[in-house]
């Protein structure tokens, strides 16, 4: 069998890397990228030599599945959470491998099963790695929006705010730290000024980012000093005909947020912690 040393290098270190990566990232454990390139290093150096060892198939399980657990040890140093490390490492190198395997196929790259996927292709290595870093995006991105949605699932509600006489349904998130109420103590509820669209035209939304808002029918139009840590900045507010929330209706005002991300996209509407104290 002829192995090209380059290729297996650079194929099981970039995997062993990024599925070291992964198993960190779904168990919530700090990630060292030291201790990840020495476990991916120790993992390469086994792929090396494994062509030469003759062991029956049983054996051969038994021995990866201790390689791995040595591997996923290594990446940490220490025992924390080593089992559910050791258990998505696992996982991962399956729903891994039959996705590479299903882009070898779709590819028409001829691959060898046995101790080690070995794949005979004219193709660059360099293009067969982009495939598995692309796949390793698609799932870190999946693993992220889904982590991302647990988390702000229980501060969730739907709330319905009219303004001028129109009704729109939004996803709510509470913000136990939003305290922002006007001079007339009105409760401040922030939208991102995207989002205007719902309720104004184009050239209106125009007008509220230029402060020309007196033909606009706004009520009670306020600009409040919000502090944060570090900074201070302005915050265009106006008064809602009413929002509801949980069959009851309130008095707010809207805050319009001007920042592109003053808002996750999980949700749509910042809300006061007075609506959830009431």
């Amino acid at each position: 069998m002829e192995v090209i040393i380059e290729n297996v290098i650079l194929d099981n270190f970039t995997i062993d890397f990024m599925l070291l990566f992964l198993s960190n990232k779904f168990t919530n454990t700090p990630v060292s990228k030291v201790g990840i390139i020495l476990a991916s290093l120790f993992g390469t150096g086994f792929s090396l030599i494994s062509p030469l060892i003759a062991l029956p198939s049983v054996f051969w399980i038994v021995l990866k599945l201790v390689i791995a657990f040595v591997i996923v040890l290594l990446a940490q140093c220490s025992f924390y959470k080593i089992f559910q490390r050791y258990f998505w490492f696992i996982l991962l190198t399956f729903a891994f491998g039959g996705g590479m395997i299903a882009i070898f196929y779709f590819f028409g790259v001829d691959i060898y099963i046995g101790a080690n996927i070995t794949y005979f292709s004219e193709m660059p290595v360099g293009f067969i790695m982009a495939c598995a870093v692309g796949l390793f995006i698609l799932i870190i991105t999946q693993v992220s929006r889904h982590l991302s949605a647990k988390r702000y699932a229980q501060f969730s509600v739907k709330v319905e705010l009219c303004i001028r006489n129109k009704r729109q349904i939004l996803r709510g998130f509470i913000d136990t730290g939003n305290n922002l109420m006007t001079k007339m103590n009105t409760p401040v509820v922030i939208i991102n000024e995207n989002d205007l669209g719902r309720w104004f035209t184009a050239s209106e939304r125009l007008d509220i980012l230029l402060n020309n808002y007196k033909n606009l029918n706004l009520k009670n139009v306020q600009v409040l000093k919000v502090y944060s840590v570090g900074n201070s900045s302005n915050l265009f507010t106006f008064e809602a005909d009413y929002l509801r929330l949980n069959n009851r209706i309130f008095d707010v005002a809207v805050g319009v947020s001007t920042k592109p991300k003053g808002l996750s996209k999980n949700f749509e509407i910042l809300l006061n912690n007075k609506l959830i104290e009431v």
